[in-house]
């Protein structure tokens, strides 16, 4: 789609601000959902002896929630014809940041340090993609954020909350406290997400 219309910087500002917000709706949930329940659903799933994958899980998820901000990034980069650039960050990104940051906290923390590694890695490839995108696409950090809109601030303070309670039922009434507002504010895009999906299925049957 970015190639069809890599000369009119505003259609391509809209078209990828949109399938980050598409992104954000689907995945958020599973992201989320993950941070807040993971201790009840590791202790009560799995028994005490796996609690210290609790950590590491809740790191993982975060990476996630970060790497939805500008996780098409690279497509859109294709899409306008710069996949010299494409291949230059990906390289840049994986083996300057990612790795790194991961030996390095799997060298000093182990499992916990490896995740945490790659949420900070997926934080310093954020700022990287917003660079590159503001120089590219003319797509700046607040732009970003305001894309993401409502649906990133109850997200923050969905988890902020649950840092300051462990009781599994308080923490099970926030993630579905946070599922209905989440489910509200994109109940629009994602009966458009939907039609979409179908439209789609549709077409491929009549292949």
């Amino acid at each position: 789609v970015y190639s069809k219309i890599q000369d009119d910087m505003v259609k391509i500002k809209r078209y990828y601000f949109k399938v980050i917000k598409y992104n954000c709706i689907v995945i958020y949930p599973i992201m989320v959902g993950l941070i807040i329940l993971a201790k009840p659903l590791v202790l009560i799933g799995l028994g005490d002896k796996w609690g210290g994958a609790v950590l590491p899980i809740q790191l993982m998820a975060g990476a996630g929630l970060v790497h939805l901000l500008t996780s098409s990034n690279t497509i859109l980069l294709r899409g306008i014809g710069k996949p010299k650039l494409e291949m230059i960050m990906s390289v840049i990104k994986t083996l300057g940041v990612t790795v790194p940051f991961i030996v390095l906290g799997v060298i000093y923390y182990g499992i916990i340090g490896a995740a945490a590694g790659l949420l900070g890695a997926k934080i310093v490839i954020f700022f990287i993609n917003n660079i590159t995108l503001r120089k590219v696409a003319g797509i700046k950090f607040l732009e970003i954020l305001d894309n993401a809109g409502t649906l990133f601030a109850v997200t923050i303070v969905a988890l902020i909350i649950s840092i300051f309670t462990n009781n599994y039922l308080l923490l099970s009434l926030l993630f579905a406290v946070y599922l209905v507002l989440h489910i509200k504010i994109s109940y629009s895009d994602i009966k458009q997400i939907w039609f979409l999906y179908k439209e789609k299925k549709n077409n491929t049957k009549s292949f």
